[in-house]
């Protein structure tokens, strides 16, 4: 399992059973938070995808850099 909390402008943290990993955002000037969190979660699911890790099994055993990878491709969205 991989869970997401989400900090708004101060990042975001993900929790597997390995690993704890935490990204921060680039300051953007913000125009509109509407679907920010659909485009969010869709810069991960695009991340475990083009990794190969979008799977049950993988998604049970992602490691730190997977992880970190995911998250940071989110927070750019």
């Amino acid at each position: 399992k991989l869970i997401v909390v989400t900090h708004g402008s101060e990042g975001a943290v993900g929790y597997s059973k390995s690993h704890k990993v935490t990204v921060t955002p680039q300051k953007v000037a913000v125009v509109d938070t509407v679907g920010a969190g659909d485009t969010f979660n869709a810069g991960i699911l695009a991340s475990l995808h083009e990794q190969g890790l979008l799977t049950k099994a993988a998604i049970g055993d992602l490691s730190e850099d997977a992880i970190r990878q995911a998250l940071t491709l989110g927070a750019k969205a």
